[in-house]
């Protein structure tokens, strides 16, 4: 008995690709909602960084419509600027060298999530709208039929070069052949 997989691989991949994605997008959710716990620990802003580029990543494999995509992306960089970096993990106030790169790591992060969610939120709503504008002009569709283009004297003519070709390359392998023969046995002739 055929296995379903065997028989249609392109649905067992895609439904592959769903799973990897949706498991993406829960670990991602569960590194956002623990990552505040250890907030100041380095492994926690260091959680919520890839914890957030992993929800990235499955909201962008994810099999959606591009508009829908781009909005869901656009909202993430709204969401980690105004509500989640800054009620989570604010900005630490100190002299020290811990706190100072803590600080830094956050900001970068802010830019680098709100530059990558609103750019990549952005060309694919872009995307979706080139291709639903109706601002480019159709061509006009005709009832007539399509003429067929005939290239068959076309090909017979590229047959018959390659036949005159073949018996060329024939006849020059024959005389290498016989060249060949005639040295060999003037080379023995030559040491006797």
């Amino acid at each position: 008995m055929l296995k379903y997989s065997s028989v249609f691989p392109e649905v067992d991949a895609n439904r592959r690709h769903k799973i990897f994605n949706r498991l993406l997008i829960g670990f991602a959710v569960v590194g956002l909602i623990g990552a505040p716990f250890s907030q100041r620990e380095v492994y926690g802003s260091t959680g919520m960084i890839l914890a957030s580029l992993m929800l990235l990543v499955g909201v962008v494999g994810c099999s959606q419509d591009r508009f829908i995509k781009g909005v869901i992306l656009i909202g993430l960089a709204v969401f980690f600027q105004l509500l989640y970096l800054p009620r989570y993990f604010p900005l630490l106030e100190g002299k020290e060298l811990w706190q100072s790169v803590e600080n830094q790591k956050v900001e970068m992060f802010k830019l680098m999530i709100t530059i990558a969610c609103g750019g990549a939120g952005g060309s694919l709503i872009a995307a979706h709208a080139e291709v639903s504008s109706n601002d480019h002009p159709k061509p006009a569709e005709s009832n007539t039929q399509q003429t067929r283009i005939d290239y068959t004297s076309q090909l017979d003519a590229i047959v018959k070069n390659a036949e005159a070709m073949n018996t060329k390359i024939n006849g020059l392998m024959c005389m290498c052949g016989a060249l060949f023969v005639i040295i060999a046995l003037l080379l023995l002739f030559r040491s006797n």
